[in-house]
């Protein structure tokens, strides 16, 4: 089983001594963040881009934009012994759902991030 974390992509490159064109500054950029989550133990799974709806002006209106986020994962520090309990009597083995650790996103793009929908799975009423 695995926890996941998803951070905003880097929207801009950084100037770089000795790298001349946007695509290998932006490379740079990339490896850093990748990099830098990989030394807390966490592992490039993809990045996205999802639709984000906005608050737009005090009237109420609405922007619709993209949003890019990384993905990682590491595997959680489960006892193999002793299953958890995570909710309702479910144990680790009977959830087929990832656990989303929405501590990690700043604040503004919190508020563009879906939370996902569960389903039951057939019998499961």
């Amino acid at each position: 089983m695995y926890e996941y974390k998803v951070i905003p992509a880097p929207a801009r490159a950084e100037k770089v001594r000795g790298l001349k064109t946007t695509a290998e500054r932006f490379a740079h950029v990339l490896t850093l963040a990748i990099n830098a989550e990989a030394d807390e133990g966490w592992e490039f799974v993809r990045t996205e881009t999802l639709p984000c709806e906005e608050r737009k002006g005090l009237m109420g209106g609405t922007r619709r934009s993209t949003e890019t986020v990384m993905i990682f994962r590491r595997p959680l520090d489960l006892d193999e012994d002793a299953p958890a309990t995570l909710a309702q009597g479910e144990t680790v083995g009977d959830r087929r759902e990832p656990l989303f650790r929405p501590d990690a996103l700043s604040r503004a793009s919190a508020a563009c991030r879906a939370e996902p929908r569960l389903r039951a799975q057939d019998g499961e009423r």
